[in-house]
Formats: structure tokens, C-alpha cells, sequence
């Protein structure tokens, strides 16, 4: 392999890497969005809660059995019982680890790219150059 396939390769797989991630992070946002609507209600919250981290439930926090949406904002926000912002946190960094571990996955080489299918022991074939 020439220095020249092998920066091609290397600029494929970062190119797959941040496509896959940019992806990712608007899956795992709307995917937040909907169960984040079931464990805590900020306030003030917006659209953004996953891509703003920490930023879910402010003080003070009453946690309750049914998480009720649209109230003043002068009331507390509510954490679903039996979950807390460390829980919070962990489910977030899960979503994290698991953009990245996606993302890693196909910009490995070999992976979905334009060389996948062909081994380097092969010849090349004919109809293609």
C-alpha cells in the first residue's frame, strides 16, 4: 500500500467516523428527548436537553411517581422515584460511549468502505480498471 492509499484510507475512515457520530448524536437526541419526557421535567427545558449535559433538573428537586409537563415555572422541577441525576448522568454517558463505539465500529477499516469486499491477495479485477 502507497502513502498515497493509505492517507486516502485514513481520511475515509475520520470522513465515516464523524458522519456516523454527527448521526449518532441526532439519534441519541431524539431518543433523550422521549425518555427524558418520562424521568424528569425541568421548567425550563428545551429541545436541547441531551447536547446540553447537567443542565436537566435544577434546585430544588421533588421527586415524584408521574412526571407532569407544562408547569410554572415557579414550581420545582420533578425526577421520576427511583432515579436521581447520577442515574441521569450514567444513562447520558451510555448514550455517549455508545456513539462513540458505533462510530468507531464503522470507520475500522473494512468496514462498509469502498474496499470492503476486496482482499488484498486478490487480483484486481478487470472489468473495474
Amino acid at each position: 500500500m502507497t502513502a498515497v492509499e493509505r492517507m486516502r484510507r485514513i481520511i475515509w475512515s475520520l470522513a465515516k467516523f464523524v458522519t456516523v457520530l454527527f448521526l449518532m448524536t441526532i439519534v441519541f437526541t431524539i431518543v433523550w428527548q422521549l425518555l427524558g419526557q418520562t424521568l424528569y421535567d425541568c421548567t425550563d427545558d428545551n429541545m436541547a436537553g441531551f447536547l446540553r449535559p447537567g443542565d436537566w433538573v435544577h434546585n430544588p428537586i421533588v421527586t415524584v411517581h408521574q412526571i407532569v409537563h407544562g408547569r410554572s415555572m415557579s414550581a420545582a422541577d420533578t425526577l421520576k422515584e427511583g432515579w436521581s441525576v447520577t442515574g441521569l448522568w450514567c444513562l447520558w454517558s451510555s448514550f455517549v460511549l455508545a456513539s462513540l463505539l458505533i462510530s468507531l465500529w464503522f470507520a475500522l477499516p473494512g468496514s462498509n468502505g469502498p474496499e470492503s469486499g476486496r482482499r488484498e491477495d486478490c487480483p484486481p479485477d478487470p472489468h473495474t480498471t
